[in-house]
């Protein structure tokens, strides 16, 4: 049975926006350095093999395909890696 719910969602179970979904939400804290940003999460208690999904808009400056994570001792740790930055370059003109 499904049930409107004040998010506008139609749900069999539990409320993605509800205020214990929201309590359940883990907290990210985030840093950039230079030549990238860090990420971390404190995930007490969560299997390796346990499933946590969280989305996160990268910037342009990411490289997506570079990207790594690892788990220990209950904190995960996201090591998101930037795009080389390129330098401008003047160009001489020449006007007759």
């Amino acid at each position: 049975m499904s049930a409107a719910c004040r998010c506008g969602g139609e749900h069999k179970g539990r409320c993605h926006n509800s205020a214990s979904a929201r309590k359940r939400a883990r907290a990210i804290s985030a840093r950039e350095e230079n030549d990238r940003f860090l990420l971390s999460a404190d995930m007490p208690g969560v299997e390796v093999s346990g499933t946590f999904l969280r989305r996160i808009t990268l910037p342009v400056t990411a490289q997506a395909e570079a990207i790594k994570a690892r788990y220990a001792n209950g904190v995960l740790e996201i090591d998101i890696p930037k795009q080389a930055r390129v330098e401008t370059k003047r160009i001489p003109v020449t006007v007759n």
